[in-house]
């Protein structure tokens, strides 16, 4: 919920999520077509010249099941998941059928045996798709318990510690139907190839365990093919296990503009603690010195927003007289925050104990934003204005220029902050 009213006539701005009911007998791809052409023409309108190479588009999606951030975010990587699930599942199963045509061939005595005494073959296949049935209940049971724990952990490494983290996923009666189709599924496709081989035997050379080797011929021609298949999916599953580390491998080399090793970070919300204004503001003060003094400890600031993994907040910022070129990333910082993150400032100062509730308001920006604004002069007391389009603007004096740092996502270019 945005406290001021202005930020919703924002032309610029294109973060809203709107619901409305469909008049009877129009559908979605309707209202598609009829809607987006307009919001692209407005969009257009208001659009700079640099945000006019990537213009957002009007989507419209189903809204039964509510507008869910999070499904959009984790959707793709569910997928992939999903995918390397079910090349594991048919490497079991192949290997499953293996052993169980093994097992056959080990029997092939007592299948004789049981043929001789007057079995009949639809009998003994019966009881052998029993047996592999059976076998894969009993690993659709211990698939779901799984399943269940493996929820609980993927909740939890997805949350990262967020308090705001409304994803609560769980079994439902879809997942446990199609659990149970494909254990039964598999037992019968997996074991029925076994039984039948079982089966195929003579009763005479078989119980004189005579003609054994041209047994064996035939079920390890069908676990040669199963074995190949097996081979093949793992390849693909080493592929795609290696692009997985190649991707790691990338991630860890980015660079960031901050020193990433021995951060603790935390978050903290004094107002829930019971601190109103103006003491808020001796309590994070005095909580930054304690935290600082603590042995071990090389510095201690504190931040509006963590600079990775907790989003960031974008407002215009313009030099005094020119235009916008696009939003700028803000970060609200304390003192000694540079210093502690090994952020290096190539020009002039870091905050300090001058900049305290009351002076005059400053800003410290990134050599992204001074190669956009000030590509040809000393932006040192240069004045700024934040959101100057509003009633609320504020205009700050620039203290100091930073080495670029990431701010919110790894991709792109370094973004402009102040």
């Amino acid at each position: 919920k945005a406290t001021d009213p202005q930020v919703y006539l924002e032309q610029n701005y294109y973060w809203l999520e709107m619901m409305a009911r469909l008049r009877p007998g129009v559908s979605l791809p309707q209202a598609q077509a009829a809607l987006g052409p307009l919001f692209h023409q407005w969009v257009a309108t208001t659009a700079n010249d640099r945000e006019r190479a990537a213009l957002p588009e009007l989507l419209i999606r189903e809204g039964a099941t509510g507008l869910n951030t999070l499904r959009r975010q984790y959707s793709k990587p569910l997928y992939v998941l999903l995918a390397m699930v079910g090349l594991i599942l048919a490497i079991a199963c192949a290997n499953i059928a293996n052993l169980l045509l093994a097992r056959a061939t080990a029997r092939r005595r007592e299948m004789a045996v049981r043929l001789s005494m007057g079995a009949g073959r639809f009998r003994v296949i019966r009881q052998l798709l029993t047996e592999s049935v059976l076998l894969a209940s009993i690993g659709g049971v211990l698939g779901i318990v799984f399943a269940i724990w493996g929820i609980r952990f993927l909740t939890l490494l997805l949350a990262n510690g967020r308090e705001d983290f409304t994803l609560y996923p769980h079994l439902n009666w879809h997942v446990l139907g199609v659990a149970v189709a494909l254990s039964l599924l598999t037992g019968l496709l997996f074991g029925l190839a076994p039984a039948l081989q079982a089966t195929r035997v003579d009763v005479m050379p078989a119980l004189k365990e005579m003609r054994a080797g041209q047994l064996h011929s035939q079920r390890a021609s069908l676990s040669q093919m199963l074995v190949v298949i097996q081979i093949g999916i793992s390849l693909l599953m080493l592929v795609a296990a290696g692009l997985f580390v190649r991707t790691l491998s990338n991630l860890q080399s980015i660079q960031l503009g901050f020193n990433r090793e021995n951060v603790l970070l935390f978050r903290i919300n004094a107002r829930q603690a019971g601190h109103r204004d103006p003491e808020i503001i001796t309590f994070y003060g005095d909580l930054q010195k304690r935290l600082g003094a603590i042995p071990g400890v090389l510095g201690a600031s504190a931040s509006h927003s963590a600079l990775l993994g907790q989003g960031t907040w974008s407002d215009p910022v313009v030099p005094v007289g020119q235009q916008r070129k696009a939003s700028t990333h803000i970060l609200m910082t304390a003192s000694d925050f540079f210093k502690t993150m090994q952020i290096p400032v190539v020009l002039g100062r870091a905050f300090d104990d001058r900049d305290q509730p009351g002076s005059k308001p400053v800003v410290i920006v990134s050599e992204a934003y001074v190669r956009n604004y000030f590509p040809d002069r000393n932006p040192l007391g240069q004045h700024i204005v934040i959101r100057p389009s509003r009633p609320e603007s504020r205009d700050v004096e620039i203290i100091g220029v930073a080495k670029n740092v990431r701010y919110g996502a790894l991709k792109g270019e370094f973004p402009d902050i102040a």
